[in-house]
C-alpha cells in the first residue's frame, strides 16, 4: 500500500512539475524592441535588413524565432508564410538576442520580397507563442529612373572627325549599374559605327563625378555627314530597375573652330554675362576679341589659352571694356582665332547688348 501511495505521489510530482514547466513556456514574457529600419524612414532600395531585439524571461532558443512579411498591407489574408531563418546579428544574453533578416532571402526560393511605397510590413514571433511583435512598416522610396544629359555634343551641333562624347549621369537610389552602360554611334538613320559597353571599358565612366567620357580614336568619321550619339544606362537597388535612354544628333565638320555661338543674344550686362560657345575639332591656343562694328578692339577675354577638342562654354564676357566699363546697346563681333599644327584660324560672329 505504502509503495502504491509512493508511485501515486511520484507521479502527482512528475504531473506538476510538467504542468509548471509547460505554464512557463505557454506563458513566456516576450518583448520586442528596437527595430529597425524605423517606420519614418524610407529605403533607396527594395533590399532591406530587418534586425529587431527579442527579450524574454526565459533562454531564447534562436530556432524559436520567425517572421513573415507582407508587401501589400496589414490586412490578415496580405501576409506571407512564417519563415524560420533570422540569424542572430549580437547576443546580449541568453535572454536577449538582437535577430535580423536580409529581404529578400533565397531561403524560400525568393518568395519574400519588398515592393516600392508604404505597403510593407514585417512581424515578429516566438515559434508558435503569442504575443506577436508589432507590424512594423518598411517604407521604400519609388524608384525614378536614372537621368542622363548629353554635354557634348550638342544636340543637333557639330564636332570634328574624332569626337569627343562627355555626358553626366544621376540616379536617386543607389546608383547605376555599370554592367548597363551602352554607347553608341551610329550615322543617322543608318548602320551603327561603334558600341562601347563599360562592362569592357569601365575607364569610361568617373563614379566621382557621375560623367561618362569618351573619345572616338577609330576611323575619322565623314566630314558633312550626320550621326547620333545614343547612351543608354539602368539603376540598381531595386526589384524592377529602371533605365534611360539619351541621344544627340550631330554633324562632322573638318575645320579646326567647328562652331561660335554667343548666348544669349541680345543679353543685358546687368544682370547676365555672355556664354561664347565654341567647338574644336582639333587641340588649340584659343584667343577671343570683342570688337565694336567701327573694327575697335574693345576686350579681349582669353589670349593663346590651350583648349582641347570638343565643346567649350567656360570663356564669358560681362559686357566691359578694358576700363571695366559696362558697354552700350549696340551690335558688336566676337573673334575666335584657333592655332594648332595646321595653322591659325578665325570665325567671327555677332552678338548684341541691349540695356534694359
Amino acid at each position: 500500500m505504502l509503495k502504491k501511495v509512493i508511485l501515486i505521489l511520484k507521479e502527482m510530482c512528475l504531473f506538476f512539475l510538467l504542468l509548471i514547466f509547460n505554464h512557463g513556456l505557454l506563458h513566456a514574457e516576450i518583448n520586442f524592441t528596437d527595430q529597425s529600419p524605423l517606420s519614418s524612414e524610407c529605403q533607396n532600395t527594395t533590399t532591406v535588413t530587418c534586425l529587431i531585439t527579442a527579450t524574454c524571461d526565459v533562454v531564447i532558443n534562436t530556432n524559436d524565432i520567425e517572421y513573415r512579411i507582407s508587401n501589400s498591407g496589414y490586412a490578415n489574408e496580405n501576409w506571407h508564410n512564417w519563415r524560420d531563418n533570422a540569424t542572430v546579428d549580437y547576443t546580449y544574453s541568453p535572454t536577449q538576442i538582437r535577430f535580423k533578416i536580409t529581404i529578400p532571402d533565397q531561403t524560400y526560393g525568393n518568395e519574400d520580397f519588398f515592393e516600392e511605397g508604404s505597403n510593407n510590413y514585417i512581424q515578429w514571433r516566438i515559434k508558435s507563442e503569442t504575443p506577436y511583435s508589432g507590424m512594423y512598416k518598411i517604407n521604400i522610396q519609388i524608384n525614378q529612373a536614372p537621368q542622363i544629359t548629353i554635354l557634348q555634343p550638342g544636340n543637333n551641333g557639330y564636332t570634328g572627325i574624332h569626337p569627343l562624347i562627355q555626358s553626366t549621369v544621376s540616379d536617386e537610389g543607389l546608383g547605376i549599374n555599370l554592367n548597363s552602360l551602352t554607347m553608341t554611334i551610329d550615322e543617322y538613320q543608318g548602320s551603327n559605327v561603334i558600341e562601347i559597353r563599360a562592362s569592357e571599358h569601365p575607364e569610361i565612366y568617373n563614379s566621382n563625378g557621375n560623367s561618362i567620357s569618351y573619345r572616338y580614336e577609330e576611323t575619322a568619321l565623314e566630314t558633312g555627314k550626320r550621326y547620333l550619339v545614343t547612351i543608354y544606362v539602368e539603376d540598381v537597388g531595386y526589384k524592377e530597375p529602371k533605365s534611360c535612354t539619351q541621344s544627340a544628333i550631330f554633324t562632322v565638320k573638318r575645320k579646326t573652330i567647328v562652331d561660335l555661338i554667343p548666348y544669349p543674344s541680345p543679353f543685358d550686362p546687368y544682370k547676365e554675362e555672355i556664354v561664347i560657345k565654341y567647338v574644336l575639332s582639333h587641340q588649340a591656343r584659343i584667343t577671343i576679341n570683342i570688337y565694336d562694328l567701327g573694327g575697335k578692339l574693345i576686350k579681349t577675354l582669353i589670349k593663346e589659352q590651350e583648349r582641347t577638342v570638343g565643346e567649350h562654354i567656360n570663356d564669358r564676357w560681362k559686357g566691359t571694356n578694358y576700363a571695366n566699363q559696362k558697354l552700350a546697346s549696340g551690335i558688336y563681333l566676337c573673334e575666335i582665332i584657333a592655332k594648332d599644327v595646321s595653322g591659325e584660324h578665325r570665325k567671327y560672329k555677332s552678338l548684341a547688348i541691349f540695356r534694359k
